[in-house]
């Protein structure tokens, strides 16, 4: 790493229709989310020429529902996959010091009950083995503290539990969060640009183009005209999340029940803060209840995150309100105290994940990558924090010749010093500055690439309080934004009907 500081990322997001269709480029991305947008610029890193296609806004789908934590390899040390444990401390090292400004230390605490691996003991060991072996394998860094176990008593007062709650202690460690995820993945994408690559969004992808048996490129839709197009690459990487393994892009039935089988998965933040200052990870005491993370999150609290089956042939990313109402039951079991009402609800996060298995909830713990003929590979994945690896991986099967460029350098957000927290009891001009900017380096082009991809404020209590700034910096009449508004806080706050 650098050691100047990280540098604002200038650069803004350059491509377009007809740049894609003109020039020829050494790689095509696929897919705008966290793999894309991390693929597409290792391979800028790597000095190869590529864009990205994203068949919507940018990281706006699955990635955009995460839980926003950059977990760290304590639970696999508990089982003892030692290769997965270095990976995530490594990793989540890499997103700790190369989005600093993103990213802040995230203090855990699990009660402890004495269950197995869930005693005081066997944590205490295993925080001590977390430490010294995240230092010997190169994942310990200054800005992710390390842990400890405290007393039954302290894990009481410190995680906000009745007194006759039969806690045995706590164990404390640290991770770390993604302050906003969505301003991270613009970040990483203006940087990829500013390295040369190129990104249009709203080009859907509909088939790759074969010649004599060689990748030629892709053929494409620019959504905003209906009109086609060819984008010219020898080599196409597929990291379109739940459209990769459509027909179009696949055609071989195995590969993509290999590559995606659905299961949904979602998290809710909620008005209040949780009880306890530290993110809380809890569970219902009783055989096969899921960990649950209860996190901090500036006055609000982010809670998950709940897996289950995603049946159909299309099925819908957004959860049923009795599946809401199932995830908040269970939030209550798990955290005696807790008062988890639908009536909270400031937005639900939701996606696809690829299942373990046809038909399953639990998502797949490994990342699958599929390469389809040379110059065509697919790659899906679902940890947020070991995403750049398997997108490098991906990328070495795909291009083996090009040269890892070594130690990466700190960026920042150039937005970095405007209001883009909630958007409330902010000058109205400082909000339209930002939109403005948005509109012109970052390809944002409605009110929903504003307020839901490259900022935060449809965390805002109501749409009303941003209507001055979001009309004038979109150009639109008052009542223009004041319905569109409403409509991204309907879908952000309301689930399915059941």
């Amino acid at each position: 790493m650098s050691g100047t500081g990280p540098r604002p990322v200038d650069a803004p997001i350059t491509g377009s229709v007809d740049a894609a269709e003109r020039e020829r480029f050494d790689l095509i991305v696929i897919g705008g989310g966290i793999y894309g947008i991390l693929a597409l610029r290792e391979a800028a890193r790597r000095g190869i020429h590529g864009i990205l296609l994203e068949r919507d806004d940018f990281g706006g789908a699955t990635s955009w529902s995460s839980h926003r934590i950059v977990h760290g390899g304590l639970r696999y040390l508990q089982s003892a996959d030692l290769s997965r444990f270095t990976q995530s401390v490594r990793e989540r090292k890499w997103f700790a010091e190369t989005l600093p400004g993103l990213v802040e230390p995230l203090a855990c605490l699990m009660p402890l009950y004495g269950d197995g691996l869930k005693r005081p003991a066997a944590l205490r060991a295993a925080l001590a083995v977390n430490s010294l072996l995240g230092k010997a394998v190169g994942g310990s860094t200054p800005r992710i503290p390390g842990g400890r176990v405290w007393s039954a008593a302290e894990t009481r007062t410190r995680a906000g539990l009745p007194e006759a709650e039969p806690v045995r202690g706590g164990a404390a460690w640290h991770d770390g969060r993604l302050i906003s995820s969505e301003r991270a993945m613009i970040c990483l994408l203006r940087d990829a640009c500013r390295r040369g690559a190129a990104a249009v969004n709203r080009v859907r992808v509909v088939r790759p183009e074969i010649d004599n048996g060689e990748v030629r490129g892709v053929a494409a839709v620019d959504e905003r005209t209906g009109r086609e197009l060819l984008v010219r690459a020898p080599a196409v990487l597929n990291c379109a999340g739940p459209w990769l393994a459509d027909e179009s892009l696949v055609s071989d039935p195995a590969e993509r029940r290999r590559l995606f089988m659905p299961a949904r998965a979602f998290n809710l933040v909620l008005d209040g803060p949780p009880p306890s200052e530290s993110a809380l990870a809890v569970s219902a005491r009783r055989p096969g209840s899921p960990v649950l993370f209860v996190v901090p999150m500036d006055g609000l609290t982010a809670a998950g995150t709940w897996h289950e089956p995603a049946e159909g042939a299309s099925p819908s990313p957004r959860p049923t309100a009795r599946s809401v109402k199932r995830f908040l039951a269970e939030l209550r079991d798990a955290l005696p105290g807790f008062d988890a009402d639908r009536s909270r609800i400031r937005a639900i996060w939701s996606g696809l994940l690829p299942a373990a298995a046809d038909g399953g909830a639990e998502p797949s713990d490994r990342p699958v990558i599929v390469e389809h003929r040379p110059g065509f590979v697919s790659v899906s994945g679902v940890k947020l924090t070991t995403a750049r690896l398997v997108a490098v991986r991906a990328l070495a099967r795909l291009l083996p010749d090009a040269t890892d460029p070594g130690p990466d350098e700190p960026i920042a957000d150039p937005l970095g010093n405007l209001p883009l927290g909630f958007g409330e009891n902010v000058h109205t001009q400082e909000m339209t500055e930002a939109i403005e900017r948005m509109r012109r380096e970052e390809a944002a082009e409605s009110l929903a690439d504003v307020v839901l991809r490259r900022s935060r404020w449809y965390l805002a209590r109501s749409p009303e309080s941003l209507s001055g700034a979001l009309a004038a910096g979109l150009d639109l009449e008052t009542a223009q934004a004041d319905h569109q508004a409403e409509r991204v806080w309907a879908f952000v706050r309301c689930p399915l009907d059941p």
